[in-house]
């Protein structure tokens, strides 16, 4: 059994799942009884929220006593958590909290069938479609036995969310591998015989009084049926040895068969031509072993021919994702779904899954509101959700959930004669939302027929069903919904590319639950479906599917077609395509009905509603043989469905399309002429248009769809424009064009541009006609004067502001002119000046001179502008500027005739530049090299000359020099700069050269003198910017002058030698040696190195 949690859901508030409860105290209706029975201490629940469980939410369930076991916050926000009784109310009542209900349990609710809902052959042959081997589908079951030959190789992920935690494939109860075969069995088995099993005889039949079953055999071929039976030899409770009877016939009775006595196993076979059997196997006067009985039947097949094994599930080609969620009985809990939900959302696109197929649902008809809602959202995630409806009808519960998911595709289920079954479970009328969507093939108990597919070999395991790879009966709307399942896969293989979105899976369930068709018959009459005229009840939804149809509408495009619709199970229900409608044109389908069918007409929108649900834009149902008919006008360009549907009898049908195309043209120019080529532009906006008729009035015609056409002459035009669109439909339209003479074209230009009143004007004109040519010119001088030539000339008397018009007229008479505004000048006088000196300096009288002279009279009056705020109006004048810089002088002249004139010209005054300079080093000595570098500036110009004088005879030119003086002494140094204007500076410093005093030493030897013996001095000084002219030894008191000396120590004792020199420039410099005389040396020699 599977918990149930309370969780969140993502969608918006306003269209959560509802059904009977009472969201204002925020606990479901079934809780509350529970509570009020007051039958249990601890209630195991699902708690949703409005946002993400927190730790605040966490910690205050916690406090109430409750235990958490799941959370959620994918699908839905949500925890499952066992709470004392006492405290479910005390916790709805916070805030975030949105709704509190119980963790229900849940139960599970081809030959033939793949036939019956027109899948094989023709989708998977005609249309090749038999799903793509890249994609898989989930389901969501007891598990899938991956090694029964249908389906080896096949899972392509598995996971456990029960206790059981199997790490591997398996399904020890066998309804998930059921339903896994119908999904995508390969239906390996393809001739001889094929075995379907009984399990039990559980079955009481009054109208004998024994206990047994029965099920149907069908087969197509001549053969042995063979019935083995098998039991527990060791039961406890009965002996091994056991009476049963065998009914093998055709006539759908329980009569007295072939007795059989005797100890497991037992066998029975009889030689059986094609048909439709029952077999029933019955208890003679004894049960107590029956739940351990087994029935091994084996009926003969024929060959196929179309290709597939008989066997052979809806999309073959297609993988599998095996999540189980059931336990080995069959029973489950809510919780474990929600967590396969939850996983679905994260792990859908990384496995390819596509589909998720439910054979599951609460019991009694429950609703439970955060499952519903975990369903819906898993759509959003690209993931078509199919459902079981559920096996109630019986017991008047209406469909459960999750079947009650607005989103999922809720599948009910037809026996073999397409008649509602009398199990499979209705929608609750009050609902928001009808359910079922669509039914498919789910067996009888009333017929008998079962849905054959694969039967798990795990379900072997301890019983005494060991036969490997065989096949087993089912029914109930658990076999319905992997049908369903399985279209939708080939239906996503059809439409090519999936990325994942809502809109493709709600497509998806469009196109099944629109190609599908009204039963009008149950096998309970108290649930007939009603005849709803293309829309949904909730007994039947929109009707059994018809596969064949679902592929039309999703791959195929309207046209004018011939089909045949009839009553036999495997005839064609639905013809179905899509068809492109144009804002504004009217479309008037017909459907021919044969006079032995009732056939009727639907249009549907190209997008579904919000649900999934398909929209129904029009319908014709008429009674009987009688044609119908559709007229609809869309208000937008948009694709829709255009689908025929049987109703009754058969016939061969045909529906054709009439409408009138849109038709419209424009055309450019607007005011065209007779020399324009005209563009005509098709503005129909009309994609079904494949022929365009122009007639331009003047015999000429085109079949382009946008032609263009040159008319030969002015005049009134009726051009025509008649479309034919390709269902044959004609439209047309008209419209008058005025195409217009040109006039001829009139221009003219003269010399020279800028005339004056001494200029001959010589006008020239450069008029044509397109058409024709110029006959007559009349020009206007704006003086009063006229001239008849084509080009005249003219001269004026007086300056001014004269208006030119040239008229001209073509040999139609037509005329045109044009004016131009001319201005006739006066000759202004030339203006220019002079002065001097031309480069001055600040305080220096410069002189302005005018040039200036005028060709057709005389200067009036002078105007200088000196650029300093000074002016003169004297012809010839003076200036003195006491700012240096650069001055714009304008001179202004007006002459006799009020022309004036104007002369600029800069000017520079220039302020010499301010010598200066540097030297280092600071104190310099007759051995450096002084270096000399320039400071000097010019604000308004630049120094082009420097000229050094050191004051000792030499001198240097450049910014930067270097000297070296011979001599120590005072030196005046002077540099003088010159600027580009020629100006000049001087600047002196006093630099006083200091003489280097004489470097002084030493040395004598021997280096260790004795008493008496000779010693040698001899002097080693120097001087670097002269030489030594006096040197002074003293020998403790005894002076000597000699460059160098020869002394002897008479006495045991120390010595202070002092040598003191004096330079060229008087300068001195002295030295102090200690010599230490001795008695005798130890290997001295007298040639031992002199002492420093």
């Amino acid at each position: 059994m599977i918990s149930i949690v309370a969780f969140n859901s993502l969608i918006p508030l306003d269209i959560i799942e509802g059904g009977d409860t009472v969201y204002d105290d925020k606990i479901s209706n079934d809780l509350k009884i529970l509570l009020t029975s007051k039958k249990t201490s601890e209630v195991d629940v699902i708690i949703s929220f409005y946002s993400p469980p927190s730790k605040e939410d966490i910690r205050m369930i916690e406090e109430l006593g409750g235990i958490i076991l799941q959370e959620w916050s994918n699908l839905i926000y949500a925890i499952h958590a066992k709470l004392p009784s006492e405290e479910v109310s005390r916790c709805s009542r916070y805030s975030n909290i949105r709704f509190i209900e119980m963790n229900s349990n849940l139960s599970v609710c081809l030959d033939y069938s793949v036939r019956q809902m027109r899948v094989r052959p023709l989708v998977w042959n005609t249309y090749g479609y038999q799903g793509n081997s890249s994609q898989a589908i989930a389901i969501l079951d007891t598990g899938v036995d991956d090694t029964h030959i249908d389906l080896e190789d096949k899972i392509g992920k598995w996971k456990d969310f029960t206790s059981q935690n199997y790490a591997q494939p398996v399904d020890k109860d066998g309804h998930g591998t059921h339903c896994a075969g119908i999904i995508a069995g390969r239906g390996m088995l393809n001739s001889k015989n094929y075995t379907t099993t009984l399990n039990d005889l559980s079955y009481f039949y009054y109208d004998i009084g024994e206990y047994g079953h029965r099920t149907y055999v069908t087969t197509n071929v001549s053969g042995n049926l063979t019935v083995k039976l098998r039991w527990d030899d060791d039961y406890e409770d009965g002996p091994g040895n056991v009476s049963i009877w065998v009914d093998i016939d055709q006539d759908n009775k329980l009569d007295p068969g072939e007795y059989l006595n005797g100890t497991t196993p037992l066998n029975f076979s009889i030689s059986i031509t094609p048909g439709r059997y029952m077999v029933a196997v019955t208890a003679v006067d004894y049960d107590a072993w029956l739940e351990d009985f087994y029935c091994q039947i084996d009926a003969p097949v024929a060959v196929s021919t179309d290709g597939h094994g008989i066997i052979s599930g809806v999309a073959p080609n297609c993988k599998l994702a095996g999540l189980k969620i059931l336990s080995d009985d069959g029973s489950g809990n809510v919780a474990d779904l929600i967590d396969a939900l939850e996983w679905l959302s994260d792990n859908a696109r990384n496995y390819s899954i596509i589909v998720a197929s439910m054979s599951i649902g609460l019991s009694n008809g429950e609703v439970n509101t955060a499952l519903d809602n975990a369903v819906n959202n898993l759509t959003s995630k690209g993931v078509v959700c199919v459902v079981a409806a559920g096996n109630d009808q019986r017991n008047h519960y209406y469909i459960a959930s999750p079947g009650t998911a607005r989103k999922a595709i809720t599948v009910g289920a037809v026996d073999d004669e397409n008649a509602l079954t009398d199990y499979s479970s209705i929608g609750d009328p009050s609902r928001e939302v009808i359910k079922p969507d669509v039914l498919a093939p789910g067996g009888s108990w009333y017929t008998g027929d079962e849905i054959i597919s694969a039967d798990s070999n795990d379900a072997d395991d301890g019983g005494v069903d060991a036969y490997p790879n065989d096949y087993r009966q089912m029914l109930g709307t658990s076999m319905a919904c992997p049908h369903i399942a399985g279209l939708a896969a080939l239906i996503i293989d059809a439409l090519g590319e999936w990325n994942y979105t809502e809109d493709e899976v709600l497509k998806v369930k469009q196109l099944i639950l629109m190609a599908s068709y009204e039963i009008g018959v149950a096998e309970n009459n108290s649930y007939t479906p009603p005849f709803s005229h293309g829309g949904k009840d909730n007994r039947e939804g929109y009707g059994m599917v018809a596969a064949d149809a679902a592929i039309e509408a999703a791959t195929m495009y309207f046209t004018p077609s011939n089909f045949s619709l009839g009553y036999n199970i495997f005839d064609k229900k639905v013809w179905a395509r899509k068809i492109n409608l144009t804002r504004g044109k009217i479309y008037n389908f017909t459907l021919d009905v044969p006079s032995t069918g009732n056939f009727d007409l639907y249009l549907y929108n190209g997008t579904p509603n919000l649900n999934g649900e398909p929209i129904l834009l029009d319908y014709s149902c008429n009674n009987g043989s009688e044609d119908e008919n559709i007229k609809f006008t869309s208000s937008v360009n948009k694709t829709c469905y255009i689908i025929a549907k049987w109703r009754s009898g058969y016939g061969n049908g045909s529906i054709n399309l009439t409408c009138k195309p849109l038709c419209n043209f424009s055309y450019t120019p607007i005011n065209p002429t007779d020399l324009d080529t005209i563009s005509f532009i098709d503005t129909s906006n009309d994609p079904d248009i494949v022929s365009w008729n122009w007639s331009f009035g003047d015999g000429n015609t085109s079949n382009e769809q946008n032609p263009t056409h040159r008319y030969a002459d002015d005049g009134i035009y009726n051009v025509t424009l008649e479309v034919i669109d390709k269902y044959c439909g004609v439209n047309s339209s008209s419209k008058q064009i005025v195409v217009l003479n040109i006039p001829p074209f009139v221009d003219f230009n003269y010399t020279p541009i800028h005339p004056t009143v001494q200029d001959v004007i010589y006008f020239n004109d450069s008029s044509y006609d397109l058409d024709g040519y110029i006959t007559n010119w009349t020009w206007s001088f704006g003086d009063g004067n006229i001239s008849y030539l084509q080009n005249p000339y003219y001269k004026y008397n007086n300056n001014g502001i004269y208006n030119i018009t040239i008229t001209i007229k073509d040999d139609d008479d037509t005329i045109n002119e044009i004016t131009k505004q001319m201005i006739v000048y006066n000759i202004p006088p030339i203006v220019n000046f002079t002065y001097h000196p031309m480069k001055p300096t600040i305080n220096q009288k410069i002189y302005f001179n005018d040039t200036t002279y005028d060709i057709d009279g005389y200067i009036v009056s002078w105007r200088w502008d000196f650029d300093d705020g000074n002016t003169s109006d004297i012809e010839n004048t003076t200036h003195i500027y006491i700012t240096p810089g650069l001055y714009n002088v304008t001179l202004n002249v007006t002459d006799n005739n009020g022309s004036y004139n104007i002369s600029y010209k800069k000017l520079i005054v220039n302020d010499p530049p301010t010598a200066n300079f540097t030297y280092l080093p600071v104190s310099p000595r007759t051995v450096d090299t002084i270096i000399f570098n320039d400071t000097s500036k010019d604000r308004y110009g630049r120094i082009i000359n420097w000229t050094w004088d050191f004051d000792d005879g030499n001198i240097a030119y450049g910014r930067n020099v270097t000297h070296k003086y011979q001599d120590n002494g005072i030196y005046n140094v002077t540099l003088r700069v010159t600027d580009n204007c020629t100006a000049q500076d001087n600047y002196t410093k006093t630099i006083i050269v200091e003489n280097i005093p004489p470097n002084i030493s030493f040395i004598y030897h021997p280096r260790y003198p004795i008493i008496n013996q000779t010693v040698e001095f001899n002097d080693t000084s120097h001087d670097l910017d002269g030489y030594i002219v006096n040197r002074t030894w003293d020998f403790n008191g005894i002076k000597n002058y000699s460059k160098n000396k020869t002394y002897i120590f008479h006495r045991l004792q120390n010595y202070n030698v002092t040598l003191i020199v004096r330079d060229d420039d008087n300068a001195t410099n002295s030295m102090i040696k200690t010599i230490i005389t001795r008695y005798h040396v130890t290997n001295q020699t007298s040639n031992s190195t002199p002492i420093i």
